[in-house]
């Protein structure tokens, strides 16, 4: 059993937009300032003092010993440790700050679901994906039958698309897809392999917040979700599928039209590593290609060990004329070189579950470019996936 801080920081972690520029109330100065890091950075500060306070108190001696599941963590800190170490000169301190204390974060959860039982963690999952859901189903009822200008201060949606995408407590609408989707998954995924049931409620909560979200990264999780989730009765059912596909498709054709476009756009420019194509193709995967294709150009420790914590907010600002300034997954191998990215991958792929690492590496591929590391979405959704390797029955096979 955990504390009731445990949970309400992990349920307060996927809450990545309420931060005080969302609200209005400072700059965007303080963007990642989210009420998830008021939180947290007391509690996490005081916990870890303890920790730290018991070990003295008793010479040191650790009563609990590193386990096999430790390994990838140990392996992915050493490894980001090692670059840190190498290319100290260059980092930000501010940067190098954020990205230890998400790392914190993320210890203190990962060790903390050894004591969830697996009702506590279902539970957790299930309050994130229906207070998500509702919230969003809200704001669009008061959007198109009350007033559409009632919550524009609180950027609870983005109207800059023929239909408003609404994101809930996130960002913007592609985090919440993440957030609601793989949460939805992963509480179905563990129900189905307990031999427990959800309620056909919660399937309807997460369809209409799709649907409300106008995200093209919900439409492709959604569907990858399903594969797995329904695939005997995908067969079963086919011909229904198909005129309830079709007749998404008649109803929303514009919007669908529309994602298309971008996704074209995207595959062009990762075909012709084109800069000039849009900022949706230079925020998600030019930045990646472009470190990767100029890595002759840099020297051996940078490749090696990369440029240094925070050193490219800088490279990106310059590559994309000042539109950008992170690059996500491009941004991390440029800064942490191969030694750093060798050591992501260890740290994902050790935890992911055996039984459902198709469906996890089809998310982190899709992940990687939507957020960075430094980033509340990034580990919560890393947290929701190996939360299926931590109550999964390992008699179970669904791939």
């Amino acid at each position: 059993m955990v504390g009731r801080n445990y949970k309400l920081l992990f349920v307060l972690m996927s809450f990545s937009g309420i931060n005080p520029t969302t609200m209005e109330i400072m700059g965007s100065g303080y963007a990642t300032f989210t009420v998830f890091k008021v939180f947290s950075f007391v509690f996490l500060a005081f916990y870890f003092l303890n920790v730290l306070a018991a070990r003295v108190a008793f010479g040191f001696h650790f009563g609990s010993k590193i386990r096999v599941s430790d390994a990838p963590n140990i392996l992915f800190l050493t490894l980001l440790s090692v670059s840190i170490i190498f290319s100290i000169s260059s980092l930000v301190l501010l940067s190098l700050a954020n990205l230890i204390f998400y790392l914190c974060a993320y210890l203190y959860f990962f060790r903390g679901m050894d004591k969830l039982q697996l009702n506590e963690m279902m539970e957790l999952l299930r309050v994130v994906v229906v207070y998500y859901s509702i919230f969003i189903i809200f704001t669009a009822i008061v959007f198109y039958f009350i007033d559409s200008n009632v919550l524009s201060m609180f950027h609870t949606f983005d109207s800059s698309s023929t239909l408003p995408h609404f994101k809930g407590f996130a960002t913007e609408s592609s985090h919440a897809a993440f957030i609601i989707v793989v949460a939805y998954f992963c509480l179905a995924a563990l129900s189905r392999s307990h031999r427990l049931k959800i309620g056909i409620s919660l399937h309807l909560l997460v369809i209409v917040s799709v649907f409300l979200m106008q995200s093209t990264f919900g439409y492709l999780l959604l569907g990858w979700s399903w594969l797995f989730l329904f695939s005997n009765m995908f067969k079963r059912f086919k011909h229904v599928i198909f005129l309830f596909t079709l007749a998404i498709f008649i109803f929303n054709w514009g919007s669908l039209i529309e994602y298309f476009v971008k996704l074209q756009g995207l595959a062009d420019m990762v075909l012709n590593l084109d800069p000039d194509l849009s900022p949706y193709g230079r925020i998600r995967a030019l930045v990646f290609f472009e470190v990767i294709t100029n890595f002759p150009n840099f020297s051996l420790l940078n490749v090696v060990f990369g440029h240094g914590v925070g050193s490219g907010s800088a490279y990106v600002w310059e590559l994309t004329d000042g539109l950008f300034y992170d690059g996500q997954l491009g941004t991390f191998i440029y800064e942490f070189g191969i030694a750093g990215l060798v050591g992501l991958f260890i740290l994902t792929f050790g935890n992911f579950s055996r039984n459902h690492i198709v469906f996890s590496f089809g998310v982190y591929a899709l992940l990687v470019f939507n957020s960075n590391v430094s980033g509340q979405l990034y580990w919560f959704v890393l947290l929701c996936l190996f939360s299926l390797n931590k109550f999964q029955p390992k008699s179970t096979t669904d791939e």
